[in-house]
């Protein structure tokens, strides 16, 4: 205790002595860049372990052009695994900072911000890597955005970024003895040199209000002071971004100090910064558009060729199978209406045996009285316009007669017969008014109309017997109905 007062007191009398106060006026380019400090000087002098610069500023490094200020980042080129492309492998040589408890925390990994590795899905967590943060910031999908034609997907920080309170698991490997800890703040002081630095999001953006509260004039806007990465998924560059952190001193009362003595302890706010792009140029958007949207609308097209193409197959093979199942009904009828027309003109032993039989078996007296008739004669002597089996079809043939008619198509043909053709001698002329072999009447009818009928027939009997010395051709007329052959005589 009593060497803490010494020390404090030596330190007072020489900042008192150099003419430093509680406050100080400084221009922006000083404070950001850096300005020349005597106490810097000083301790390079009487500290075991002096900072490596001279100056004061908070982007003291930043603006130097000179290669040992710069920290070296070594990176994939995404050779052999493009999905490490841009990923930062080691930081100075290293793959850990060497400054938290746990090696994920302390781990190298992620991205410096101005690219991302490609074929990014809206599942996938990104890491923001940056050496001034001292860490990799987890980022998530947020929304689907579009910038100058290109698509993008919006990253956020993770809710548990900087919320040691809320989620305490995932924020406890940065806890250091003395560190500042509440939701919405990060110590970095481990990484400033044992600074009291404190970062955290413009106005305390999500933060607790009791940091809020100390501070007069903060009013926290998520358009204005959120932090956010418009990443094109498919390439992984980054179309927009807004970095937005807040450098903070954690101010704590000391009774060493007497501009202290009275002081609550406070983290209070110095500077808030932004970094980042608003758009990218239109040789890089025309590029980017060459490499993740064209792609997509040739793949559209070829979609679209490819569902018309299959849709024309389909439908000529939906064609095809109708055409084929119409040709296979349509043999079917064919050969149905061909077997129904060999039936109704091709011989029969049916046909055949019938035709041979006397048409009137009747034992009546009427009709075995007209026995001589050619018609009905019960002796079984057969008519001589009845053709034998086998003449019919020679008739058809000689005669040119289509057989392959319909059932119900009347062919009418007037032809003059050569006697030859017939069996049974000369075919006798039909006068008009006689019916055909259809009209017979039924073997029920009365006596009185079958002694008509033999009258006929007898009148038919003479006049065929007067043709038959003649020896004239006669012409006839010849119906085709079913499984029956009618010749009707025209004088």
């Amino acid at each position: 205790m009593r060497e803490a007062f010494w020390t404090g007191f030596i330190l007072t009398g020489m900042i008192h002595g150099l003419d430093y106060r509680m406050w100080t006026v400084k221009s922006a380019k000083d404070l950001l860049w850096g300005h020349q400090e005597k106490l810097f000087d000083i301790a390079r002098h009487t500290m075991p372990d002096p900072p490596p610069f001279n100056q004061f500023g908070f982007f003291l490094t930043k603006n130097s052009t000179k290669e040992e200020d710069l920290g070296l980042y070594t990176m994939y080129t995404g050779e052999g695994d493009p999905y490490k492309l841009a990923t930062i492998a080691a930081f100075n040589g290293k793959n850990n900072l060497g400054r938290w408890n746990d090696s994920d925390c302390d781990k190298v990994h992620g991205s410096d911000g101005a690219s991302f590795n490609p074929y990014i899905q809206q599942k996938d967590t990104l890491w923001f890597f940056n050496d001034q943060l001292c860490r990799a910031m987890p980022l998530v999908f947020e929304e689907e955005v579009d910038r100058e034609g290109l698509p993008g997907y919006r990253y956020r920080p993770r809710e548990d970024v900087f919320m040691s309170h809320r989620f305490p698991d995932e924020n406890s490997c940065y806890g250091v003895e003395g560190s500042v800890l509440g939701d919405g703040v990060f110590d970095v002081t481990t990484c400033q040199f044992n600074a009291p630095i404190v970062l955290s999001w413009p106005h305390f953006l999500h933060a607790e209000d009791k940091f809020r509260d100390e501070v007069q004039g903060l009013r926290p806007n998520v358009k204005e002071h959120g932090f956010w990465f418009d990443i094109q998924p498919t390439t992984g560059t980054t179309l927009s971004a807004k970095a937005r952190i807040q450098i903070n001193v954690m101010v704590r009362s000391s009774t060493i100090f007497d501009d202290l003595a009275n002081v609550n302890d406070t983290v209070v706010p110095v500077l808030w910064f932004e970094e980042g792009i608003d758009k990218l140029g239109e040789d890089i958007v025309k590029v980017l558009k060459t490499a993740a949207v064209d792609p997509a609308i040739y793949r559209q097209y070829i979609l679209y060729f490819f569902i018309v193409l299959m849709s024309c197959v389909l439908l000529l093979l939906l064609t095809a199978m109708c055409l084929c199942c119409s040709n296979r009904t349509s043999v079917a009828k064919v050969e149905k209406v061909r077997e129904q027309v060999h039936d109704m003109l091709g011989p029969s032993s049916y046909d055949t045996e019938q035709a041979v039989q006397p048409f009137l078996e009747s034992t009546d007296s009427s009709r075995t009285n007209s026995a001589c008739h050619s018609r009905n004669c019960s002796e079984g002597t057969r008519p001589p316009y009845i053709l034998t089996e086998g003449k019919s079809d020679k008739l058809f043939d000689i005669l040119h007669i289509n057989r392959a008619l319909p059932y119900n198509t009347m062919q009418e043909v007037k032809l003059t017969v050569p006697e030859n053709l017939l069996e049974g001698g000369v075919v006798t002329e039909r006068e008009e008014g006689v019916e055909d072999l259809h009209s017979l009447p039924e073997e029920d009818e009365d006596d009185d109309e079958h002694e008509d009928e033999v009258e006929e027939e007898d009148e038919d009997d003479e006049d065929s017997e007067e043709e038959e010395d003649g020896g004239e051709p006669t012409d006839i007329l010849i119906l085709p109905r079913p499984r029956k052959i009618s010749l009707s005589f025209s004088s």
